[in-house]
């Protein structure tokens, strides 16, 4: 099987043909080949190509999947951190009305 070079073009148009027939999921390799219609391919390329890029994006979603849960949980943080700077005010807030009121 003789290499080609998937440029940029080249790999727009698959996706473009992915995403008409549904995505990378569900896109097969003989139809991505028949609309491509592009005589320098052959159905082998095609097949490698799909399969490296079901792949990719696989790990991007994984990629975006645990960026998520980073951003997630900083929020848990984050807010946890405000609750307690609220109940610490609130207390403090309290003791002051208590001091005030045994003054009375």
């Amino acid at each position: 099987m003789m290499s080609i070079r998937w440029n940029d073009d080249l790999h727009r148009l698959f996706v473009h043909v992915v995403e008409q027939l549904g995505g990378e999921q569900k896109a097969t390799p003989k139809p991505i080949f028949e609309l491509m219609n592009r005589g320098e391919l052959t159905l082998e390329q095609i097949k490698s190509h799909l399969q490296w890029y079901r792949i990719t994006k696989q790990k991007e979603a994984i990629t975006n999947k645990r960026q998520e849960n980073i951003i997630k949980q900083q929020m848990i943080q984050w807010e946890t951190h405000q609750h307690l700077r609220l109940s610490e005010r609130l207390l403090k807030t309290a003791e002051l009305i208590q001091n005030q009121q045994r003054l009375l």
